[in-house]
C-alpha cells in the first residue's frame, strides 16, 4: 500500500503490521519558489472556480511580504501586499492583474520583497522568480 501526501510517500509492505517506510525530498526550508510551474489558472489548485499559484517565503513566515508581478517586457501587471502572519507564510496568485483579469500566456517575472519581523537585522529580502503561465 503506498500513500502520498505532500509531506512525502509512505509504503506498506504488509498489512498485517504497522511497519512503514517513508520517503521525502529534503529541501531547504528556507528556499523561495513557487509551485506548481507551470501554472494553469484554470486548472491547478482550483478553489471556487480561480486556481492559484504558491510561493513559499521560506520557514519564518512572519511579517509583510509584497508581490510584483512584471511580463516579458518587464511591465507590471500586479502589484499587491501580503501579511505573512495570516497566510502561513504562502502567498498566492490567481493569474490575474491589477484590474482583475487573466494575465496571457506566457513567462512571467515575480519580484517577492519579504520583511522578517523576527529578523529584523536581515533587512528586506528580495527575491526574483520566474513563472510560465499555461492557460
Amino acid at each position: 500500500l503506498w500513500v502520498g501526501t505532500p509531506d512525502g510517500m509512505a509504503r506498506l509492505l504488509n498489512p498485517n503490521e504497522n511497519a512503514w517506510d517513508i520517503y521525502q525530498v529534503e529541501t531547504d526550508q528556507n528556499e523561495v519558489f513557487a509551485y506548481p510551474n507551470p501554472f494553469s489558472p484554470s486548472g491547478d489548485n482550483v478553489v471556487n472556480g480561480d486556481g492559484y499559484i504558491r510561493f513559499s517565503t521560506g520557514q519564518n513566515p512572519v511579517g509583510r511580504a509584497k508581490m510584483s508581478v512584471y511580463n516579458f517586457a518587464m511591465e507590471k501587471v500586479l502589484s499587491r501586499w501580503y501579511d505573512r502572519n495570516i497566510d502561513g507564510g504562502e502567498l498566492k496568485w490567481d493569474g490575474k492583474d491589477n484590474s482583475g483579469y487573466l494575465v496571457a500566456n506566457g513567462v512571467y517575472f515575480v519580484n517577492l520583497e519579504v520583511f522578517n519581523y523576527l529578523y529584523p537585522d536581515r533587512g528586506l529580502q528580495d527575491h526574483w522568480i520566474k513563472v510560465i503561465i499555461v492557460k
